[in-house]
């Protein structure tokens, strides 16, 4: 019997890594099916026993092992640089009626790295689109997921001869409360590059040019209100993600620095000659765009 069904309670779930994002997805799971069984692998256990006490982990190891071969669904939840050895060490585990998936912010060098471990007809990509300042499983939520969107980049395997698991997940998704987008590994790489690895480059740069340009006596750090710390927030993310992100995003994330370094050029070049009705047109014609995001905002079922 077909064991990836929507409506069978002993499904078992997998996750390698349990942060932020794997918690949440587990915490999720959980409430819809009390009776799964859920198996973590993180490489530090102490940091995950906590989910043993909340009854949201059956078992939590620190390796990848045979044990996940029971999974019907594997989450990797690891930085994307570990995805690629996650799913070399998967490969000779997960079942060929399984699924195996992760939570990566960059789809490409992923899917393509699948591909080549003959993974296609078990892998499908996906990112989740939500997450928070705070880290770990401590932090972590069902709620997190809620109404947010969640891309799924199916490989060819998938799309060819397993299209039942793609509609699997899809399924699962959605019970989860979260908005399916399917979208090809590039589509996802350019989109997020604009939406989410430019911003937090941008942001730090910011603070940098302001940090290399204050005083001594720190005027511009004394000065600084909520227009530079809501702006720069998310320059306080994590170095060696966003460095192992960069190398993995690399064409996509140079891309859309050159549009926007291109845009930043105009604007100087309009204050240098005095074309400051440049400045003034810039704002009136993203305040549509910004306004329109504000409204989906405060319609979301999470507000």
């Amino acid at each position: 019997m077909n064991k990836l069904r929507l409506d069978n309670p002993n499904l078992t779930f997998g996750f390698i890594g349990f942060g932020l994002i794997g918690g949440s997805v587990a915490r999720a799971l959980r409430a819809l099916y009390p009776s799964s069984r859920i198996l973590v692998m993180n490489r530090t256990v102490s940091h995950v026993r906590k989910a043993l006490d909340d009854g949201i982990a059956d078992t939590v190891s620190g390796t990848i092992d045979g044990t996940f071969q029971a999974c019907d669904v594997i989450f990797i939840c690891t930085p994307v640089a570990r995805t690629g050895d996650c799913l070399q060490k998967l490969g000779g585990i997960v079942r060929p009626d399984a699924i195996l998936t992760d939570v990566g912010s960059v789809k490409s060098a992923i899917c393509r790295c699948a591909e080549e471990l003959g993974l296609s007809d078990v892998f499908i990509g996906g990112h989740p689109m939500a997450g928070s300042e705070r880290t770990g499983y401590e932090n972590s939520s069902a709620g997190l997921l809620k109404d947010r969107p969640y891309v799924l980049t199916p490989s060819a395997g998938i799309l060819k001869d397993a299209k039942e698991k793609l509609e699997f997940m899809k399924g699962l998704i959605q019970r989860m409360g979260s908005r399916v987008m399917i979208l090809t590994p590039e589509e996802h790489d350019l989109a997020v590059a604009g939406i989410s690895h430019l911003p937090h480059m941008a942001a730090a740069s910011l603070v940098r040019t302001v940090m290399e340009s204050d005083t001594a006596d720190r005027m511009m750090f004394s000065l600084a209100s909520s227009g530079f710390l809501d702006t720069t927030r998310i320059a306080a993310s994590s170095s060696e993600m966003w460095e192992q992100i960069a190398q993995l995003n690399p064409e996509a994330i140079s891309r859309m620095l050159t549009l926007y370094i291109g845009s930043l050029v105009k604007l100087r070049d309009a204050i240098d000659t005095g074309h400051f009705e440049e400045v003034g047109k810039l704002f009136d014609l993203v305040r549509p765009y910004r306004e329109a995001l504000n409204r989906r905002q405060a319609s979301s079922p999470e507000n």
